[in-house]
């Protein structure tokens, strides 16, 4: 992670291991779950390109299924993934809240077993986004290209979404919340700290100054990497999907690649 001299909270919001880019051959499509969107095509395509691509495409297609279905949701007292009661067509618009239920709905309904009909399809289709998502946000950790601050905000974004996995004790969820506090209040002093003019009205020695704002780089380096650790111990099984995908969007907004060609959505 390197760092820049102005960074904005604003610029970000960041699993099982990383996956390559070869086609799950545990995802199949009945005949009955295949919707006018293609979900086996979309999956198809998804497999031929590179890792970030391939999280823009999926999530790009994982709109238009959810907007074409409607809002996602269980079946009452189940975990079944059901799309709305609706008649299909892709003038519905949702907003970002009934995208982060449908995708709720869709982590809680993953693991379980699903009816074949058009949900079932479009539930392949959101299983694979997560773990293209996943693979986006390691390749991004990993390239080190990331602002450092903006990757810290990511970072608190993704433990704003956090629900401890069962395998994870409580210790570890208090100190990960620690951790996640202590970053978010580092990065609320930078502004302040970076500001020769603020700091000069605070009446704070510019030494003195100095010292503060490597005390807060430092912490956040610090938090930053414990959070991303437990992150990975845990496999990023306990982030929201909607909270990751948001994260690892922004992230790629920040280095210059938050747009694909035309040819590449389609």
């Amino acid at each position: 992670m390197r760092q820049l001299s102005s960074p904005s909270s604003s610029a970000i919001l960041p699993t099982p291991p990383v996956l390559g880019n070869h086609q799950d051959s545990s995802i199949s499509f009945p005949s009955s779950a295949i919707s006018s969107a293609s979900d086996s095509e979309i999956v198809k395509k998804a497999c031929t390109l590179d890792t970030f691509p391939k999280f823009l495409y999926i999530w790009d297609h994982a709109k238009s299924l959810i907007n074409f279905h409607g809002q996602h949701d269980t079946l009452t007292s189940t975990t079944g993934l059901a799309g709305a009661m609706q008649t299909p067509s892709f003038k519905t618009v949702l907003s970002e809240e009934e995208l982060a239920t449908s995708l709720s709905a869709a982590q809680h309904a993953v693991h379980t077993h699903q009816p074949t009909d058009s949900a079932y399809g479009n539930l392949q289709v959101l299983r694979l986004l997560w773990e293209a998502t996943v693979n986006a946000l390691e390749g991004l950790l990993e390239d080190g290209g990331l602002d450092l601050e903006v990757c810290a905000w990511g970072l608190v974004g993704l433990a704003a979404g956090y629900e401890a996995p069962t395998t994870t004790s409580v210790a570890q969820e208090k100190e990960l919340l620690s951790y996640k506090n202590r970053l978010k209040a580092a990065l609320i002093s930078l502004p302040s700290l970076n500001s020769p003019l603020s700091t000069s009205s605070s009446g704070v020695p510019p030494q003195q100054r100095l010292i503060m704002l490597t005390k807060a780089r430092r912490e956040i380096h610090i938090c930053s990497n414990m959070l991303i650790q437990q992150f990975r111990r845990e496999g990023w099984a306990g982030i929201q999907w909607y909270h990751g995908i948001t994260v690892a969007e922004r992230w790629l907004e920040n280095i210059g690649m938050g747009k694909m060609d035309a040819d590449r959505r389609q």
